[in-house]
């Protein structure tokens, strides 16, 4: 099976330049996981993951067409930038072993078996040999993706590595597979495996799953093995403050979904999403309660204006979706919002208005009429009813 069939001329280009230089050196090279299982699958894919049995820095120093690149010697890693904008990831074949569960794994250089023995699924687990032009398939990854299931590798996988649970949902959703580890992945959740990763690594996870387009079913498979719990018909309504187009909004949503404190705490926090995101989540959940009662007591304008001016948009995005709430913050964003005075405390000056608390209070007092009753000219009002404004103040 040719697996290049399915990349473009630029991105073959590139490879045979590889190939030629890595049989030039006796070195094994391989096409590994998600490209060779898109190629497989008919998609195309820009992510492209060349394993060799030598250090990658031996091919780098003798490549031509390279318009940059990144080494990481620590874990003989690199990924490369051609000139005709093709960008390889080429990588040393390794092993990887856990002192625990959940923890980050120990890499030493090794062969293309162990580099296909410590990855998550069968049918990432495929390698495709650019010398000798042949699939390696050591697991079965090629049956089951021609019977559509997705199984893990090993037996421990899903305490080993936690996050791979969130990759199952993942790829069974994306791919339309039967996840066949289902039972033993509630088992793992309900062991608390989860529990031994960190935060980041989890809203990592997450955060990646809302990139999917069937980012919706995802998070619903997730409430159904019990890795969350959320409130599903959340998911996906509409927020007429934003589009689901940003992966902000649908990491919101799922914030906004959440009935499990443990997520919730987690959300706030994490050192991985956006600060402006996570400072949202975090004032919003601690000043839900009250914002939420004043807006429901709030009677005009003026005083939807005095509760949300300080809040900034993630924030109002999520208060949005409470249905009680929605049209005084729409009103508020996209109308009175944008409400200015063309006076202040110089004009007062001149008309002969010098005390600073005088001041204050008329401005006050013009912002409050110009946002209830719609008055365009406020400069042009306040000269003629500057008389009346001082008695009723």
């Amino acid at each position: 099976m040719d697996i290049l069939n399915s990349y473009n001329k630029d991105q073959i280009d590139v490879i045979n330049i590889i190939k030629d230089l890595c049989k030039s050196c006796n070195i094994k090279a391989y096409i590994v996981g998600g490209a060779v299982r898109d190629s497989i699958l008919g998609k195309s894919t820009k992510d492209i993951d060349i394993c060799i049995n030598k250090d990658p820095k031996i091919v780098i120093d003798n490549l031509s067409f390279v318009k940059k690149y990144e080494y990481h010697s620590q874990f003989q890693t690199s990924t490369i930038e051609f000139n005709n904008g093709i960008v390889i990831d080429l990588i040393r074949c390794r092993k990887e072993t856990y002192e625990k569960n959940g923890s980050l794994p120990i890499v030493e250089p090794s062969c293309i078996e162990d580099d296909l023995f410590r990855r998550d699924f069968t049918i990432n687990s495929l390698a495709y040999d650019i010398i000798n032009n042949e699939i390696i398939d050591l697991f079965n990854g090629l049956l089951d993706l021609r019977n559509r299931k997705l199984k893990k590798i090993h037996s421990n996988s899903y305490a080993e590595d936690p996050t791979r649970i969130f990759r199952a949902i993942k790829y069974s959703v994306r791919y339309g597979l039967e996840l066949q580890d289902k039972n033993e992945i509630i088992r793992s959740i309900n062991k608390g495996d989860i529990n031994t990763i960190s935060s980041d690594r989890i809203i990592k996870e997450l955060f990646l799953m809302c990139g999917e387009d069937n980012w919706i079913e995802n998070l619903a498979l997730c409430n159904e093995l019990g890795v969350l719990k959320l409130e599903t018909h959340f998911l996906g309504i509409e927020n007429c403050l934003g589009s689901y187009e940003d992966i902000n909004l649908r990491t919101l949503n799922i914030f906004y979904s959440l009935r499990d404190e443990k997520y919730i705490d987690i959300f706030i926090n994490n050192s991985f999403l956006d600060k402006d995101l996570k400072k949202s989540i975090k004032y919003y959940y601690y000043n839900k309660d009250k914002i939420v009662d004043l807006l429901m007591k709030a009677m005009d304008n003026y005083e939807i204006c005095s509760v949300l001016k300080n809040i900034d948009l993630y924030a109002l995005m999520i208060l949005c979706w409470n249905t009680e709430l929605k049209y005084k913050i729409i009103n508020y964003v996209y109308k009175l919002k944008e409400v200015k005075l063309h006076i202040n405390g110089e004009h007062l000056s001149k008309l002969g208005i010098n005390e600073g608390k005088n001041i204050g209070r008329i401005l006050k007092f013009i912002m409050k009429l110009k946002l209830n009753t719609g008055i365009k000219d406020d400069k042009k009002y306040l000269v003629d009813n500057l008389g009346e404004i001082i008695k009723c103040l």
